[in-house]
């Protein structure tokens, strides 16, 4: 951090730019591995925060070094300014502070960087795209509501309601995609974002040959059964004890803690809100649950990926045709 750019030149920054293109292309040569790719690109408006992934593409490995990016990113975010650093040990203020003076000192705090706005988006209309697959032998329905950012007061009753939709064998969308329509129980679902807006994810693979708009009937289905059938308040209480037993394990060991305290400390500006967090969680109703659901899921805009085997465009609902580098044909 405090050293790093002094290092940087054309021939070290070309060595790690092989490692990461070669990580990318171990990474893309799976089956599926698109899903994540296609998403963003399709989910997000152009700018926004999460409109391309993480790692991005072997066009960005490029760019980035030959028009400074890669330098001056390094220069804004990587510094002691902009980081939260932990200690995972007994801690004794005294010499630790020492250390801290005596190892830190000298490098500079760096540029203060603000904390990027919260970047709420709606679908103005529901969006369905696919995709054909050279390595996957069977279809894929991958289906995404946006909601709301982590840590919202209304994500905490999001989350109770993923887990009852779709989270056990009693859930309404396994009753009805694997005990009625026998489609194969690897399902999942996953929420993703962190601190500038979440969207609720159901992966769903169907078998070789099944029409994937098949298994979106199925989960308007499920959601209708939801309305119909609803959930008790016994079904709210043992999610929060599941969710309770999930918190204190992940702060048993020393790292748990400082990881948990570390995100608070850079997503919400305290370490003190593991409590917050805590309690938020732990109020959350049956009606919170109703109400986030009727406001974020029920008759909203959605995006739906269907995601086939090379030369079965058959299977899929198509509107947008997406290519292996994310362009679309309309």
């Amino acid at each position: 951090m405090g050293f790093l750019l002094s290092k940087v030149n054309q021939e070290t920054f070309v060595t790690q730019q092989n490692v990461v293109q070669n990580e990318k292309r171990q990474g893309d040569n799976r089956a599926y591995s698109q899903v994540e790719y296609m998403m963003t690109k399709l989910m997000f408006p152009e700018g926004h925060p999460y409109s391309h992934t993480v790692i991005g593409s072997m066009e960005d490995f490029i760019k980035c070094f030959a028009e400074g990016r890669f330098l001056n990113f390094t220069k804004k975010y990587y510094s002691p300014g902009n980081a939260t650093p932990g200690r995972r040990r007994r801690y004794r203020y005294s010499p630790t502070k020492a250390w801290i003076e005596q190892y830190f000192a000298e490098i500079k705090a760096g540029t203060a960087v603000d904390p990027l706005p919260k970047a709420p988006f709606k679908l103005n209309e529901t969006k369905r795209s696919y995709y054909e697959d050279n390595l996957a032998n069977a279809p894929q329905l991958t289906i995404s509501f946006p909601t709301v950012e982590d840590f919202n007061k209304e994500s905490y009753a999001l989350e109770f309601f993923a887990n009852i939709f779709a989270g056990t064998k009693k859930s309404p969308l396994y009753k009805v995609i694997v005990e009625e329509r026998n489609s194969p129980p690897r399902y999942r679902r996953v929420k993703a974002g962190v601190n500038s807006r979440e969207h609720l994810i159901s992966q769903l693979p169907a078998f070789p040959n099944v029409k994937l708009g098949e298994v979106e009937d199925a989960v308007k289905e499920a959601f209708a059964r939801f309305e119909k059938e609803g959930f008790s308040d016994k079904d709210v209480e043992r999610q929060k004890a599941g969710l309770e037993y999930q918190f204190y394990n992940s702060i048993t060991s020393v790292l748990g803690k400082a990881r948990r305290l570390s995100d608070y400390n850079i997503f919400q500006g305290t370490p003190d809100y593991i409590s917050t967090d805590f309690q938020n969680t732990m109020s959350v109703t049956k009606d919170g649950v109703m109400s986030a659901y009727q406001k974020y899921l029920k008759n909203q805009n959605y995006l739906i990926l269907s995601l086939v085997p090379k030369g079965k465009p058959i299977l899929p609902l198509p509107i947008q045709i997406m290519d292996r580098a994310g362009r679309i044909d309309r």
